[in-house]
């Protein structure tokens, strides 16, 4: 029997573009994920600003990122030595989300800055993934007042914090102004090809066959694959990696090798019974509990210009 040779290309040239679809509609999710907006908290009767929380507060904008600036009161907001706290929330959420996330800063009398990232919330899109991120958020750092910034990051967000830290910090002995005197990473990750690896397995799709194809479209949107890892190695600032033991999402072992690349300035800590959503009531108070432990233990000579 004669082998059908043209209908095998055929569905070979098919099955080839249907597989391409897959991957670009793949990638415009990654890069356009579902927004978090004000009517978003309301529809959910969470917090929608700052203001529902009772904080003074301001909204500006950097980089075509809005981002509220807050705190307990008008005389914090505006006090020369108050420290300064960035939150910076993960893929497919907002600074909505960071407002869950307030009290070890607010206890402290920091003033909480709280961004939406490219492509989420009321900010401009798409999505970096956390690549052009990392300059959005320097020039955020930079308009804020002078003194002691501390970034705070979940999973993205987290990873955007210590490529920051590290492009601030490289290169120079003279602290800039503001200056980064400490970073928090809540699930960070390895690379890109974490979450890129959730969406493909949320999808249904084999990680393996299509991994390669997803980072190549990806890559042609502007979306490089920066070690979070070597960034820690390059830290000349402490950093604490919070990380869940039950998540199913960033592997705990990224988040071990990124605390150890950071040598004396890292620290990991386990967080038991938490997955990579950690909003609920009992895995926030363990959070804060670590948290304000490590601002207490953090060396003097880190806190002050």
């Amino acid at each position: 029997m004669t082998m059908p040779w043209g209908l095998v290309a055929l569905l070979g040239l098919a099955t080839a573009i249907v597989l391409l679809a897959v991957v670009a509609r793949l990638a415009q999710r990654l890069r356009r994920p579902p927004r978090r907006t004000a009517g978003w908290a309301l529809a959910r009767g969470r917090p929608a600003d700052p203001g529902d929380l009772g904080l003074a507060w301001r909204e500006d904008a950097v980089a075509g990122m809005p981002f509220w600036i807050a705190a307990n009161s008008e005389e914090v907001l505006a006090s020369p030595s108050a420290p300064t706290v960035v939150l910076l929330h993960g893929w497919g959420r907002s600074r909505r989300d960071m407002l869950g996330r307030l009290e070890p800063w607010r206890r402290r009398r920091y003033r909480m800055v709280m961004p939406d990232l490219r492509g989420h919330g009321d900010a401009d899109g798409p999505s970096g993934l956390g690549t052009p991120e990392v300059g959005d958020v320097m020039a955020l750092v930079d308009a804020l007042p002078p003194g002691e910034v501390l970034l705070c990051g979940h999973s993205m967000g987290g990873v955007v914090a210590i490529h920051t830290a590290a492009r601030l910090g490289a290169g120079s002995t003279a602290r800039p102004t503001p200056f980064i005197s400490g970073v928090v990473a809540l699930a960070p990750y390895e690379r890109v090809r974490i979450p890129a690896a959730a969406q493909l397995a949320a999808a249904g799709f084999g990680v393996r066959h299509l991994m390669t194809p997803l980072l190549a479209v990806l890559r042609i949107c502007g979306v490089t694959e920066s070690s979070t890892t070597r960034s820690a190695s390059d830290l000349q600032t402490p950093l604490l990696v919070l990380h869940g033991e039950d998540d199913q999402l960033c592997p705990i072992g990224d988040a071990h090798l990124i605390a150890a690349a950071a040598g004396r300035h890292g620290r990991f800590e386990g967080l038991p019974n938490t997955g990579h959503d950690d909003l609920r009531p009992e895995s926030l108070e363990g959070i804060e509990r670590r948290i304000e432990h490590w601002l207490d233990e953090l060396p003097s000579g880190e806190r002050q210009p």
